[in-house]
């Protein structure tokens, strides 16, 4: 993952500086990373298509993006050579260059309220690719550790005071990676 989000991050880079113009304004590729918090895309098939075989050929169609991009067509690559603007990307290509982080706590499913049971991971081939990095981040607040319906705390640091931050907001902080120079790679 940490080889992929590289390569993505060099992609932007490249995309960043290319000098094309819309309205007479430079316009390099600006969006670096995409970050979910508690998102319900795991259960995508059933939300938003009807069913897995309809999630599987709406993502071949480049109806609904995954990372890695699916190829524009059998010649042409999610980014490929356009003679005038030098590299380009089809319109489904975001995550050629978009580094897609998503933030999840599990839940228990013998007892729905204990975690997050909206959230969930959204990697992997079944769902929105392999590029995605999903991170289980437990979120526990209160005196006594408590896990219950955590949809609601991804923004909320549930950490003692005086404690250093709840691994979930240390989790978002690296994500977003707002301490990162932009020549930097992604770790």
């Amino acid at each position: 993952m940490a080889q992929y989000q590289a390569l993505q991050w060099a992609a932007f880079e490249a995309l960043s500086r290319q000098k094309g113009t819309v309205g007479g304004v430079g316009s390099g590729w600006k969006v670096s990373d995409l970050i979910t918090l508690g998102t319900p895309f795991s259960s995508a098939e059933f939300l938003i298509t009807d069913g897995r075989a309809d999630f599987t050929r709406m993502k071949a169609e480049r109806v609904l993006p995954t990372a890695p991009s699916q190829p524009y067509d059998e010649t042409h690559g999610a980014l490929y050579p356009d003679g005038e603007k030098g590299k380009v990307a089809h319109h489904a290509a975001l995550f050629s260059t978009v580094r897609w982080t998503n933030l999840f706590d599990r839940f228990d499913s013998w007892m729905f309220f204990l975690g997050d049971a909206i959230s969930g991971p959204v990697a992997g081939a079944e769902r929105f690719g392999p590029g995605v990095r999903d991170v289980d981040v437990p979120i526990v607040w209160g005196r006594l550790g408590w896990r219950i319906f955590t949809h609601n705390l991804y923004w909320t640091d549930t950490a003692a005071e005086g404690d250093p931050p709840a691994a979930h907001i240390d989790a978002f902080r690296e994500a977003v990676g707002l301490e990162r120079t932009q020549a930097a790679s992604p770790q």
